[in-house]
């Protein structure tokens, strides 16, 4: 009897055995619920494992705990980094990729103090003064003019350079230049400032002065110096001292080097409106016109056009072929931005051309190309006669233009403004039925329309591409090269 419950015990032992062994085997497989994953310092995540057999054993593990740390599949972030969270059963191992970013502040931006009076000052003569805006460019580059003045100059940031969203889209570019053009749009005085407290300088350009920019939102709050403040919100790096006397470097060294541990935005963070993949779309202008939020981002395009008018290095575009666009069967145009040096200058009105290139969109340009590359020339070299969209006498608004190349017929001028110190004027005017227009004669033109040939009075017919300048649109009048005339008298 004593056996055989022996032999009973003993059996029921090596069952339990069997059932432990089974239930601590290694795992077939393993899977965790994401492999890539972002988070804030301070941030939990609760990783979740999938094995099979689902009894298998599997423990957790952290690549760096000074970055995350891992309990029971629940992800700590306690440091910026990247760190690898494993789930480990045998010889299977299932990952995820953690990148932990620090949290930005502002904490030099906040302590730092205007010393200095402007009061009576002018920047570009005494090294500092209040000024007003002009018109914002990109994150780091903006007009200004000297407090009642009409005049404007262009003003560099000094220490920084912030992603590009001009001439071509970078990540966090037009996050830059939207975070600079709401604090000066909104700022309720702005003053200027040289780094040595000496008259203003130009850059290597020769068309850029080099400054700080300090803004308050009200009379009562102290200032703060934006180029630090992009720094700190991680817009930019610092990019370097630009003389011996320079008195806010070693600030921006140590807010440079505070805001690079965070990892954020131009230190190692994705920008999430940006496309990344380089995948290369071919589109028309009329797609792009109609659906403008698929492309915005960044994304490479390939496009087919004719050249109808050139201005400086720019160019105004139609597709080729007429499709269903804003409710009629025409072509669509558009406004290519290229900058300055780009050569595109060279080429000929009429002329099909084949290029790279992506989309921007802004509250003062409005929507144009930019960033050009690859350009072929497919077809007309020499140029070729191009037609013009006329707009009526009693148009209503040149918002339905936009992009065009346009001829408006039988305009009087009614004042030319006095060209600014790169040449560009404007020429305000009414058409017969007193719609008022204006002809902008643009800086980067060339040749330009001489200004000395316009008479105030006189009947024109005018040609030129319309675009958007903040809350209105004007006809920017081409390059006036060899057998184009794009303001023609005809009062004579």
């Amino acid at each position: 009897m004593i056996n055989k419950f022996r032999r009973i015990t003993f059996s029921l032992l090596f069952l339990l055995l069997g059932f432990l062994l089974v239930g601590c085997k290694e795992a077939e497989t393993i899977r965790l619920n994401v492999e890539k994953k972002d988070l804030l310092v301070g941030e939990t995540f609760q990783l979740e494992a999938t094995v099979f057999p689902e009894n298998s054993k599997y423990k957790w593990e952290s690549s760096n705990e000074k970055v995350v740390t891992v309990k029971n599949g629940l992800v700590t972030a306690v440091g910026p980094g990247r760190v690898t969270v494993r789930a480990i059963s045998g010889k299977k191992i299932a990952a995820t990729t953690f990148e932990i970013y620090g949290h930005l502040d502002t904490s030099y931006t906040d302590n730092l103090k205007l010393e200095k009076s402007f009061e009576g000052k002018s920047f570009l003569n005494n090294g500092i003064g209040e000024v007003e805006l002009g018109q914002l460019v990109d994150g780091d580059t903006a007009h200004f003019r000297n407090k009642g003045e009409r005049g404007t100059f262009t003003l560099r940031f000094l220490y920084i350079n912030t992603p590009e969203s001009t001439g071509r889209i970078d990540p966090w570019g037009k996050a830059a230049s939207s975070f600079v053009g709401n604090i000066l749009t909104n700022a309720h005085q702005i003053v200027l400032e040289t780094s040595d407290g000496k008259s203003a300088q130009l850059d290597a350009t020769g068309k850029r002065y080099l400054g700080l920019v300090w803004y308050r939102n009200s009379a009562s709050e102290e200032f703060r110096l934006l180029n630090l403040e992009i720094v700190e919100n991680a817009y930019s790096n610092y990019t370097g001292s630009n003389g011996d006397n320079d008195n806010y470097v070693d600030t921006f060294i140590s807010a440079a080097s505070k805001t690079a541990a965070t990892r954020r935005r131009v230190f190692g963070e994705f920008d999430p409106s940006f496309n990344y993949t380089g995948e290369i779309v071919e589109v028309s202008i009329a797609e792009i016109r109609k659906n403008y939020d698929d492309y915005d981002d960044g994304t490479k395009l390939l496009i087919e056009a004719q050249i109808m008018r050139i201005t400086g290095d720019n160019l105004y575009l139609e597709d080729l072929e007429a499709t269903d666009f804003d409710d009629e069967i025409k072509k669509a145009g558009i406004y290519i931005f290229s900058g300055y040096g780009s050569g595109l200058g060279a080429l000929k009105v009429g002329t099909i051309v084949r290029f790279q290139c992506q989309v921007g969109i802004s509250d003062i340009y409005g929507l144009q190309l930019t960033n050009p590359s690859q350009v072929r020339i497919l077809a007309n070299e020499d140029g070729a006669e191009v037609e013009y969209t006329e707009v009526p006498a009693n148009f209503t608004s040149l918002e339905d233009y936009e992009g065009y190349v346009v001829i408006v017929r039988n305009i009087t001028v009614s004042s030319v403004s006095s060209p600014n110190e790169e040449g560009a004027y404007t020429i305000y005017c009414k058409t017969e039925t007193g719609a008022e227009i204006n002809f902008r004669v643009d800086g980067g033109a060339y040749p330009k329309l001489d200004y000395n040939s316009i008479v105030v009075g006189d009947k024109y017919i005018g040609i030129g591409g319309v675009s958007k300048f903040h809350d209105t649109y004007q006809v920017m009048i081409g390059n006036q090269t060899s057998g184009i005339n794009d303001f023609v008298n005809v009062s004579k």
